[in-house]
């Protein structure tokens, strides 16, 4: 068997084999990979889920190689640019197989027909590497401003910071 990193399965990431009338060119057998860019640089697709402001997201993980657990970050972008933290969580409960996260969409975040959830981890142990992957997503809300908070902790990758273990 091939041993794999960690990945998201919930919302459906780009380039994932169950995603929705992806063509066979564009599924990535390596998402589990560390990336080089933000969302392992694939384009953006149609939405594969529709979020609504103020619920809980049940995101599930998938994957073998924990690396001991590390730190996660969930986010939204509106633009591709301007990456919101929306949870940073401890994943430590990775070594005792939990593979489910709940994450709180913020009851401001604003409505859109195309918004990306992205999901990153910073590994504990192991190579300093960067995992990432986004899903393409609607979010309904009252909200039409802008959602604020902190920006995403982008390290380990080309032109950007190494953090220790």
């Amino acid at each position: 068997s091939v041993l794999a990193h960690m990945n998201i399965i919930n919302p459906i990431p780009r380039g994932h084999v169950s995603l929705p009338g992806i063509p066979f060119n564009e599924i990535d057998y390596s998402i589990t990979s560390p990336g080089n860019d933000i969302c392992q640089g694939k384009h953006a697709r149609a939405p594969v889920q529709t979020i609504k402001a103020g619920e809980v997201l049940q995101v599930e993980i998938e994957g073998v190689t924990t690396h001991d657990g590390g730190y996660f970050q969930f986010s939204l972008t509106y633009d591709h640019k301007n990456w919101i933290v929306i949870n940073t969580t401890d994943s430590s409960p990775l070594r005792d197989s939990n593979r489910i996260f709940p994450v709180t969409i913020p009851i401001d975040a604003p409505a859109s027909s195309h918004a990306v959830f992205h999901w990153s981890w910073i590994n504990a142990t192991g190579n300093r590497e960067y995992y990432t992957n986004c899903a393409d997503v609607k979010i309904e809300g009252s909200s039409q401003g802008t959602l604020t908070g902190k920006d995403l902790l982008i390290v380990n990758i080309l032109g950007h910071p190494i953090i220790d273990e």
